[in-house]
């Protein structure tokens, strides 16, 4: 499924579901996100890759955003909203497109899930860019690279989602309470940095490890 336009409601949900890969080519945004809106956004690649170009936008205004993909995504523009944002690739690394500093993310809690990695470390390294106030992250070989712009905060992240079916139904569908920022597997490494501000880290809920950063 490729957009080449926005795709827009003002107060609505959002789903976009490819069986494949799910492109969007520059310029073309996905928004729900007139005043007051509480319209979430749901981005589903069933067996390919999120690729959101570097022009376009994601955004809500007080709702939360999904992306899931069956391998990578790669965050091109900015994903904003004034509630929660999740993403998960599922068998792949979360890449930022650009090779700027520009914010790729701006949110009140960020979940982050990566099969492998979650940003680039070493020779092509390139932090996924937040504006968040609470994160959690999983990855594994891959390594986690964050470069935050403020204070930060490892915690609880989740996020729901209003799943619209095909006779305009909405189910809710919503990706669990995740904490900590973590390799699970190959000893990934981590690198967790802010421009301003500090990081305070937590022992979240799930699980209450004892540990914030492993």
């Amino acid at each position: 499924l490729t957009a080449n336009a926005d795709v827009v409601s003002a107060t609505g949900n959002l789903t976009l579901l490819a069986a494949q890969d799910l492109v969007f080519t520059a310029g073309a945004n996905v928004r729900t996100a007139g005043a007051g809106s509480t319209g979430t956004i749901d981005l589903v690649a069933g067996t390919g890759t999120i690729n959101l170009s570097t022009t376009s936008n994601t955004t809500s205004t007080t709702g939360d955003i999904r992306l899931w993909a069956a391998t990578d995504i790669q965050v091109g523009g900015l994903i904003s909203t004034g509630a929660n944002v999740s993403l998960t690739a599922n068998t792949g690394t979360i890449y930022d497109n650009d090779l700027n500093a520009t914010v790729d993310i701006a949110a009140t809690g960020l979940r982050l899930w990566a099969g492998t990695g979650i940003g680039q470390l070493g020779a092509a390294v390139n932090p996924l860019d937040t504006t968040v106030t609470t994160v959690s992250a999983r990855a594994t070989s891959g390594g986690i690279n964050l470069l935050e712009t403020d204070a930060l905060i490892v915690g609880d992240t989740s996020a729901t989602v209003h799943v619209v079916q095909a006779d305009g139904s909405t189910t809710n569908l919503t990706d669990a309470t995740q904490s900590d920022v973590a390799t699970t597997a190959g000893n990934g490494a981590i690198v967790l940095r802010t421009l301003a501000g500090t990081i305070t880290l937590n022992d979240g809920t799930a699980p209450a490890g004892g540990t914030a950063v492993s």
